[in-house]
């Protein structure tokens, strides 16, 4: 009787496995992985008809942000060499992240982290992240600065695109 409930169980799982969904279009985000990892990941996935249903403005925003930031930087780093660049991320800057201290997000946590962020930019940075001014070459601020705050716009943009 043992056999034939064994081999019944492992039938039924073979016929409840067969049967699952298998389209999950979620990519699997590692909490370490690079900006320019996010950017195509989120690339890859928004071509997806899920990807275009995301509907909450804040994660749009937040999204739209960390795109023309990295827009930005490309431009910015193209005029410059390569001691001077700009980066976000390089030894002793990566914050981690431990396992009793997990990152949290939602829409409600993105939407907070949104108004935070456009409180404390400065005019420029502003100007250009969130409106339809084009990114420039330069900055008028000094890089230190602009990296500070470009790391939250970053850690933003990461929020939403995981959400």
């Amino acid at each position: 009787m043992n056999f034939f409930g064994l081999v019944f169980c492992l039938f039924y799982s073979i016929q409840i496995y067969a049967s699952t969904d298998k389209t999950n279009t979620h990519p699997d985000i590692f909490p370490d992985i690079s900006n320019k990892d996010y950017q195509q990941l989120w690339q890859k996935y928004s071509d997806t008809k899920k990807g275009n249903e995301i509907i909450d403005p804040n994660i749009n925003e937040a999204i739209s942000a960390g795109e023309k930031l990295y827009s930005w930087i490309r431009l910015i780093n193209s005029t410059r060499t390569e001691e001077n660049k700009i980066k976000l991320t390089g030894p002793g800057t990566l914050r981690g992240i431990p396992i009793d201290q997990p990152m949290k997000y939602s829409p409600t946590i993105i939407a907070d982290k949104l108004i935070k962020i456009k409180k404390e930019l400065n005019a420029e940075m502003s100007e250009i992240i969130f409106s339809n001014t084009p990114v420039k070459s330069e900055i008028n601020t000094s890089n230190e600065e602009f990296i500070k705050n470009a790391r939250e716009i970053s850690r933003g943009y990461d929020h939403a695109v995981r959400w």
